[in-house]
């Protein structure tokens, strides 16, 4: 977290670099604006104009790494907060003996997850697709046993593992 911070902070102090530029070119243009015009006058405007335009075309491009940043520390939250939801669950099915009945996140169906310890060990490829479903557990790729299955669901549940 303290990693998170850090990036962002020095996001901010670039952006807030990039627009003090932006303000100092600004200055520099009413400056120039406040001088009698002439061919001379007008040329020294358009050359802060356009060193105004690059700068915004920095700060453009450094806003988009800091919306890409800031898009990866939610997602990052977000996968916390789950981990976070879970604890109870796993430590209350870690404790359960073969026939304790197992705790399950809310909102999955029920009926599709093993109801103890022993059933889970004992279930079957179709058992193991719907609770991997229920669950939303990724897809194993390539063909996988249905041991492997099960230890991916005894994982999630904070179940032992054969």
């Amino acid at each position: 977290m303290a990693d998170v911070q850090g990036n962002l902070q020095n996001i901010a102090a670039q952006v807030g670099g990039a627009a003090a530029g932006v303000a100092s070119a600004a200055q520099s243009v009413a400056n120039v604006a406040a001088a009698p015009l002439g061919n001379a006058g007008t040329v020294e405007i358009m050359a802060e104009l356009g060193k105004m335009r690059q700068m915004l075309v920095r700060i453009d491009e450094r806003l988009r790494v800091v919306e890409e940043r800031v898009g990866r520390v939610e997602e990052h939250l977000v996968g916390l907060q789950r981990q976070g939801a879970l604890l109870p669950i796993l430590l209350h099915n870690s404790t359960r003996d073969l026939d304790g009945r197992l705790s399950f996140p809310t909102g999955v169906n029920r009926e599709a997850l093993p109801q103890t310890r022993a059933e889970l060990y004992n279930m079957d490829a179709r058992a193991c697709r719907a609770a991997a479903t229920a669950l939303g557990l990724p897809i194993l790729e390539g063909r996988r046993l249905v041991q492997q299955r099960r230890n991916q669901i005894a994982e999630y549940l904070g179940v032992e593992r054969l």
